[in-house]
């Protein structure tokens, strides 16, 4: 009976809550060390990512032409988030705040079996490494792993 009325409930909250939608994610970013498509292809590619698993981006913010260097690829080395090998030249880090949309599923998972923490979650780190190569892209190598202080 318990779990009858938990579900009743999980099921209400999800329904008054799913009108309580965000609009669209913003972006601000602003470079002159890359391109214009760079920044695109690696914030639709992030966008895609998430959304596949299940995640609302809210806001996107570039973390600036300074911060992407030698000493930051040297970081994502030392992390193993990209082999100590690798011919690695550029990378394009973001800065994102996302969300677990708040529907039946989802509420009723975090309530018997805490799978996802349905809190907003703020100021995430997101990494993009690109080789030394001609026609190389941009791979997502960290999600959520703070490569540069707070």
């Amino acid at each position: 009976m318990k779990k009858c009325i938990a579900l009743c409930a999980a099921a209400v909250m999800a329904l008054g809550l799913a009108g309580c939608g965000r609009g669209d994610v913003s972006v601000d970013a602003t470079t002159e060390k890359y391109t214009a498509e760079d920044l695109s292809v690696t914030e639709t590619s992030l966008l895609e990512s998430l959304s596949d698993m299940g995640i609302k981006v809210d806001s996107i913010k570039y973390c600036g032409d300074d911060v992407c260097g030698s000493d930051i690829i040297e970081k994502l080395k030392e992390n193993e988030l990209i082999p100590k090998s690798s011919d690695v030249k550029e990378c394009i880090g973001y800065e994102i705040d996302y969300h677990y949309p708040v529907d039946m599923i989802s509420v009723v998972r975090h309530i018997y079996l805490s799978e996802r923490d349905l809190s907003e979650q703020n100021g995430v780190q997101v990494w993009f490494v690109k080789n030394g190569e001609e026609d190389s892209e941009w791979d997502l190598v960290s999600l959520g792993y703070d490569v540069i202080g707070k």
